[in-house]
């Protein structure tokens, strides 16, 4: 194993062109280039349109041309994370055509795939300081978009790697009696106990009380846990492990929405446990998105694990071309809206739409360095805006941070890892330290 280096952002919605001579793009691309492994969560689907848009999506129907996507690969990435909640945007055609395009241009790219076997084995980018490994999966989808594994009987199902979990709500006696009474009432969860009774649908977890699909059990206070799926866990560590033997260094990258009760900077608790496990099995880095803001960041056994990276490019304002089932889900004509209003309508409706916080338009790119044994030497990253309120039609494109919002980026990433020890300061290059 010899030195080895990292550079990774977190979403990547790049749904119009970035042209290289806007003054954002020297400065973060000879960042990101930086890295021997240069990692991207790629937050959309690549298509030519000729689709067909699934019944759910995760928030809005998200796909751009290849063409917009060349734009976005020229800041200097050479992997790309694809498990997570718009994989499936487009459904079976859309996730193989983003496939059939990464692989047209041999761009290692994990996560998806047309069947589980596809969508969980690792990407793997081969470097002069060696070769990297990189597991994608997502715990934030509708159940439709799962890959699955083929048969000898049937092919395998395209779509993302799941990473699931269950929640457990621990109440009271009292609690638990009241709801069992609300059952009897109103019978909640009558149609799937039939099922159950009747064999269609499998039987919940020993020992939990389901109600309406919801998971209770008696204790003596009310708290809530999460557990991550043993079958997931058991398939990511197996991956890690056997990717071992073959890479020098192995990163997983998740997707996840979840997080512990209304603030979207608490890690849940079945990820926390997850990013811990997948290190004692040798993973070197755990690297996190989702939620579009910056999430804690702990260093676990000496390896990083980042929460929530936010946002890499957010261009939520400038989706092209939408589905019906859009206006339709708004209660709006096609023929009275544009998409664009039909989104300027949802922002407005909502109390804190996700383009109208300057928290989702802030956001830091880290590089990392490991010695030739193994042990991260170095963490640095490079704070970034994404010009919430200056010139709107750079809106959701990244910029270098000036002093003032690089402070308030690294005070607010400080108290959020308090928690876990973790101690950064802003040096004089304005790159945030993270103290090893």
């Amino acid at each position: 194993m010899k030195k080895m280096s990292f550079t990774t952002t977190g979403d990547a919605i790049c749904m119009k062109k970035i042209t290289e001579d806007y003054a954002g793009f020297k400065p973060l691309r000879d960042f990101i280039c930086k890295g021997d492994a240069r990692i991207n969560n790629l937050e959309y689907v690549i298509s030519d349109y000729k689709c067909y848009g699934s019944t759910f999506c995760g928030g809005l129907w998200l796909t751009a041309r290849p063409n917009v996507f060349e734009t976005m690969h020229k800041f200097g990435f050479n992997m790309y994370s694809c498990a997570n909640n718009h994989s499936m945007d487009y459904s079976f055609e859309g996730v193989l055509q983003t496939c059939r395009y990464l692989e047209s241009r041999d761009i290692p790219y994990a996560g998806i795939g047309e069947n589980l076997f596809e969508a969980e084995k690792p990407a793997l980018l081969y470097t002069k300081q060696g070769t990297v490994a990189l597991i994608s999966n997502c715990s934030s989808f509708e159940d439709a978009a799962r890959a699955g594994y083929p048969s000898n009987e049937i092919p395998g199902r395209p779509g993302l790697n799941p990473l699931r979990f269950i929640t457990i709500n621990h109440v009271t006696h009292e609690e638990l009696e009241t709801l069992k009474k609300i059952e009897a009432e109103t019978f909640v969860g009558a149609t799937k106990k039939n099922s159950q009774i009747d064999g269609f649908t499998p039987m919940g977890p020993k020992g939990l009380y389901d109600f309406g699909g919801n998971y209770f059990i008696e204790d003596t206070r009310s708290y809530r846990e999460t557990v991550v799926s043993p079958y997931d866990l058991d398939r990511t560590i197996r991956g890690i492990k056997d990717a071992l033997n073959y890479a020098d260094h192995v990163v997983i990258m998740t997707h996840t929405h979840q997080f512990k009760a209304f603030e979207f900077t608490e890690p849940d608790y079945f990820f926390e446990d997850f990013s811990r496990k997948c290190i004692d099995a040798g993973a070197s880095a755990i690297i996190a998105s989702g939620t579009h803001q910056l999430k804690p960041i702990e260093i676990y056994k000496g390896k990083p694990i980042f929460y929530s990276l936010g946002n890499f490019i957010f261009h939520l304002d400038f989706v092209e071309r939408q589905p019906y089932d859009y206006w339709e889900r708004h209660s709006v004509k096609k023929e009275d809206y544009t998409s664009n209003r039909v989104l300027a309508l949802r922002d407005q409706t909502c109390q804190r739409g996700l383009t109208n916080s300057n928290l989702n338009y802030r956001s830091v790119i880290p590089y990392f360095e490991f010695d030739d044994e193994g042990n991260m030497t170095k963490l640095v990253m490079k704070p970034i805006e994404l010009c919430f309120d200056k010139d709107p039609k750079f809106k959701g494109t990244p910029f270098e941070a000036d002093r003032e919002a690089a402070e308030e980026i690294c005070a607010r990433l400080q108290r959020m890892s308090d928690y876990y020890g973790t101690k950064m300061f802003l040096n004089d290059e304005g790159l945030i330290e993270v103290v090893l």
